[in-house]
């Protein structure tokens, strides 16, 4: 195939691409809207046919789609139900990781990374033939990231709903809960509770650590105490987020990470998702 004949090739796909790819705000919308999103594989051919062909327009557009749901705010993070965009699986995942180092974007590569140690696909750390097909593997630095990271978050994850509950441990609190019996009661079981939370060795400390409790446990708690209790358990939810990039063995990236206030309100957009 000649030169000339290459290009236009290439510029042709590029048309296909942009017109299966909506424009920014069409793309990358909040869960509900009722267009259509694209698929891993269109946003990952727009973004490598850009690049390397300097289709800017095609580039920029899957670009700002990509950052749109892996972002470095808070407040747009939670704003997302799933940890990648709706036609995305879990493993897309990879892809996305791999996009930002090829990019380079690296202010995606946080919550992107993050999607592949909280993922339960075995295959995203040890690869398999259909994941070589589709996005490449995890560079064995990515991979290292992945195995150390997945340890520390655990770590983290474990220990906040001790700090968020052990205010009420010793609690004398005589109030009535909304079973009537005194606050003080509820104690026992919310110990029992935050040691079955230690035993899950989960790893989401994004998590509000309220949302991992039911919500007749919850109701064993006067209105005061569980204000109180609610209120705590966003603090280390935002802490976790504001030293992310350091959990994740990324430190060093050169990415202006919004920190947030740790005491701010949170709305949570979606509290019946499990990432919360």
């Amino acid at each position: 195939m000649s030169q000339d004949t290459t290009l236009l090739y290439a510029v042709s796909r590029s048309s296909v691409l942009c017109a299966s790819l909506p424009n920014y705000r069409d793309t990358c919308r909040l869960p509900g809207d009722t267009l259509p999103h694209p698929s891993a594989a269109q946003v990952f051919a727009c973004v490598r046919l850009g690049r390397k062909c300097e289709f800017k327009e095609l580039y920029e557009r899957a670009m700002r789609c990509l950052r749109s749901y892996f972002p470095t705010n808070l407040t747009r993070w939670r704003q997302l139900s799933r940890y990648v965009p709706p036609q995305f699986t879990m493993i897309d995942a990879v892809g996305v990781v791999n996009i930002a180092r090829l990019a380079p974007d690296l202010s995606i590569l946080p919550t992107a990374l993050f999607a592949c140690c909280v993922s339960t696909r075995p295959e995203i750390v040890v690869g398999d033939a259909q994941l070589d097909q589709r996005h490449g593997r995890l560079s064995e630095e990515d991979v290292a990231l992945c195995w150390k990271a997945r340890t520390h978050l655990v770590a983290v994850t474990s220990s906040s709903p001790l700090v968020v509950v052990s205010p009420i441990l010793p609690s004398d609190c005589e109030s009535a809960s909304l079973h009537g019996d005194p606050c003080k009661a509820a104690a026992p079981p919310f110990l029992q509770a935050v040691e079955k939370q230690i035993a899950k060795d989960e790893n989401n400390p994004l998590q509000s650590v309220v949302s991992r409790f039911d919500e007749g446990l919850l109701q064993k708690l006067c209105p005061q105490c569980l204000t109180g209790l609610k209120g705590r358990s966003q603090k280390p939810a935002r802490q976790n987020w504001n030293k992310l990039p350091s959990l994740l063995g990324l430190e060093n990236l050169d990415v202006e990470w919004e920190k947030g206030d740790v005491w701010s309100p949170v709305v949570l957009l979606h509290a019946n998702s499990d990432r919360f």
